[in-house]
């Protein structure tokens, strides 16, 4: 019987770097950005193909987060034999939580071949997800499992925010490319030289997620204040880690100079994607640039 795996990409509202140690951040989904994987059992070896771009870098990168997985469950051989074919749409590098929706969608694959259960994908994602960076928050991959927006307050716990209007928010790609170990390791660096002004930026990052939550559950008028706040002071906590490379602040720029009212990055930092609040429709000058979320 064949099975389908699949997962969403995600962008983080507020809470970025500082949920490692805050232990908190708000994420939502972005639907419409999704990895599948379907696998078609068989006899022989194992043979993984790409539809799409990135196939080269996406089978090696799939070999090794099942590679990762065989070192975790402590067994030797994954037993996969057949097809596996994998479908992505979520940009690698950039932010939206790429290697989340991987592990989310092999976690899946493995629920169905019996060799973890249903309710430890979260747990079992979130360790596979430190592969990649180390060790991971665990925001992207409730990101990547969540329908609705979630206030994460730990590796593998959120609760659900009700939102009571729904926001003018688009992302727009910075043109670099973003490694969460490089970014990780710049803000780790500041808490080592500069504990005090670490300390605050982490503060300020708290009075951030305080806004976006109460921006969206407030009316229109006062939840449009909130959140434009909200967005401009996480902003200000990448710059003061040293995260908003100059041809990026370029970018932000040119998005408030066609109508945005606050621009953040949203994701590790460095580059990666660019999340914009607009009051009104943006002009036709950069809408087709822009992904609504």
């Amino acid at each position: 019987m064949a099975f389908t795996a699949s997962a969403h990409a995600k962008y983080i509202l507020s809470g970025e770097h500082s949920v490692l140690r805050e232990g908190r951040a708000v994420v939502f989904p972005i639907p419409s950005m999704e990895l599948k994987i379907k696998y078609e059992p068989g006899s022989g070896g194992l043979d993984v193909s790409v539809n799409g771009s990135d196939k080269d870098s996406l089978v090696l990168v799939f070999c090794g987060v099942i590679e990762q997985s065989m070192r975790l469950l402590g067994i030797k051989n994954h037993g996969l034999k057949g097809k596996i074919t994998i479908e992505n749409n979520i940009p690698l590098g950039r932010g939206l939580g790429f290697s989340a929706a991987l592990c989310v969608a092999v976690a899946r694959l493995f629920v169905f071949l019996g060799v973890i259960s249903e309710p430890d994908i979260v747990v079992f994602a979130t360790r596979l997800e430190d592969y990649f960076h180390g060790s991971s928050s665990g925001v992207d991959v409730l990101g990547a499992i969540s329908n609705i927006g979630v206030c994460v307050l730990g590796r593998d716990k959120y609760t659900n925010i009700d939102k009571s209007w729904s926001p003018r928010l688009y992302l727009m790609c910075s043109g670099r490319i973003s490694r969460t170990s490089d970014c990780v390791k710049k803000v780790n660096e500041l808490i080592s030289y500069n504990p005090l002004l670490s300390k605050e930026v982490d503060r300020d990052m708290c009075v951030a997620i305080d806004l976006a939550l109460s921006g969206l559950k407030e009316n229109k008028n006062l939840g449009f204040k909130h959140l434009s706040e909200s967005i401009s002071l996480s902003q200000s906590c990448f710059e003061r880690w040293g995260l908003v490379p100059e041809e990026v602040e370029n970018k932000i720029n040119h998005m408030r100079s066609h109508g945005a009212e606050a621009v953040k990055i949203t994701g590790a930092g460095d580059g990666g994607f660019l999340l914009g609040l607009w009051k009104e429709r943006p002009d036709s000058l950069i809408l087709n640039s822009l992904i609504p979320v």
